[in-house]
């Protein structure tokens, strides 16, 4: 409850920019879709068919691909099969080995594209080129980033995303 109530002070606090405040309502929206708080009943039905369905007795231990299968089959595109998957994403160890796995690849991912443009920056300042264009890109990498993991566990990234936009960079 305690880092709740600290991403509510982040979203009211006036000196906190956009992106934080999109940062910390995404972090509010993922816990309180981690709490064990009371569920739907159509949720606890399809939690409980599935593991009929898959003859397991944990959530956890139900595959991928019988999930998918089981959500496909039954054709379900609502609230409570997305939450179905989530909760699946969060009880399996399985997926969360492969979660912490595209972590890093998307991290990696973002870096490389960001020291891309960070070199050409460094080259057109040196050259003293127009430097609009790539600050422009810079910006919008970081705004097509700005809703992902990577911000949380670097703050740095936010800091440099601020400097871009207020063209310190």
């Amino acid at each position: 409850m305690q880092k709740k109530e600290t991403l509510q002070k982040i979203i009211s606090n006036p000196a906190s920019s956009g992106a934080e405040r999109q940062e910390a309502q995404a972090a509010i929206r993922e816990l309180e879709s981690l709490d064990d708080g009371p569920t739907s009943l159509a949720l606890n039905h399809l939690v409980q068919q599935l593991l009929r369905d898959a003859r397991v007795s944990t959530l956890g231990e139900v595959p991928h691909h019988t999930v998918h299968q089981f959500l496909a089959e039954l054709g379900i595109a609502t609230l409570d099969a997305d939450s179905l998957y989530q909760r699946w994403l969060h009880e399996s160890p399985v997926a969360q080995r492969k979660l912490k796995q595209m972590e890093v690849h998307l991290a990696n991912c973002f870096f490389d594209q960001q020291e891309a443009l960070a070199a050409r920056l460094q080259s057109a300042t040196a050259l003293g080129l127009d430097v609009s264009v790539i600050r422009k890109e810079m910006k919008k990498l970081y705004q097509g980033w700005v809703d992902s993991s990577i911000f949380n566990k670097h703050p740095e990234i936010r800091q440099m995303m601020r400097d871009v936009i207020a063209n310190k960079l």
